[in-house]
């Protein structure tokens, strides 16, 4: 039987019916960006695997950060190619994977599609594709079948969020820096909730980024012998360039950018 979209409900909301032209660093930091999604994906959880975690991505672009800016070629093999208007990135909706559990908090089972189901509702909300979300009730059979159709037809094309953009960077094994990307959680001030993300018509608030708060940073090691004739100035973060959509590594391939 195909996914049910009926009773997805966001928590507490009810039902669904209601830098620079030339070389160096091009991708999203943490901070607050207006930003479209290419498209979404789903990426295993890379440590526990019997868990069967799976992070919602988004393969986002920030709007043109300035009129003379010039982002990397859509078309890696084709470098003289179009290119990104804005700054390029893979965000995951959460920090956190999504997967199977018991939320002791609320005494209710978590049960990880359907989890992935509330969070994509949120989305279509924000992209006004509500619709879209309650006519895909039973058509696919797993969760991937969803994001798959999803992306085929795009109803979120070209629909810019205000997003904030937050990271918690740690030292790989390859004693490289890696700073995967998420959108910050909500928060609670003076009985006000500010989004992670959310519609540029929309009424509500975004999480202003706070650089104590939403980047937490580590530094690289230092390197012996190391020459700054020999690299560009971010080697220090050379793990920039390195994608591993199946392992907890940077946002994607600055040589690239990501394929949409």
């Amino acid at each position: 039987m195909g996914l049910s979209t009926l009773d997805i409900t966001i928590p507490g909301s009810g039902s669904n019916n209601s830098n620079n032209n030339g070389g160096g660093y091009k991708g999203l930091n943490p901070g607050n960006y207006k930003a479209k999604v290419h498209r979404f994906e789903l990426w295993d959880q890379p440590f526990a695997p019997e868990e069967k975690g799976l992070y919602l991505v988004m393969k986002m672009e920030s709007a043109k950060p300035s009129p003379d800016f010039e982002g990397y070629p859509v078309d890696e093999n084709n470098p003289d190619g179009p290119k990104y208007e804005g700054l390029i990135g893979n965000v995951r909706t959460s920090a956190y994977a999504f997967k199977d559990g018991f939320n002791a908090k609320k005494n209710v089972a978590v049960v990880r599609d359907t989890a992935i189901l509330e969070e994509l509702l949120r989305l279509c909300t924000e992209f006004d594709c509500v619709q879209w979300f309650k006519d895909a009730h039973g058509k696919y059979d797993t969760i991937h079948e969803w994001v798959d159709a999803f992306n085929e037809t795009a109803p979120f094309k070209d629909k810019y969020l205000e997003v904030c953009i937050a990271a918690k960077e740690y030292m790989g094994k390859d004693g490289k820096v890696k700073r995967p990307l998420a959108i910050a959680p909500y928060e609670k001030v003076d009985g006000k909730y500010h989004n992670g993300y959310k519609a540029l018509t929309s009424q509500k608030t975004v999480v202003k980024f706070d650089a104590d708060k939403h980047w937490k940073k580590v530094n690289p090691e230092p390197v012996s012998e190391f020459k700054a004739d020999d690299q560009p100035d971010d080697a220090a973060f050379e793990s920039i360039t390195k994608f591993d959509k199946d392992g907890d590594e940077m946002p994607f391939d600055l040589d690239a950018g990501f394929d949409i």
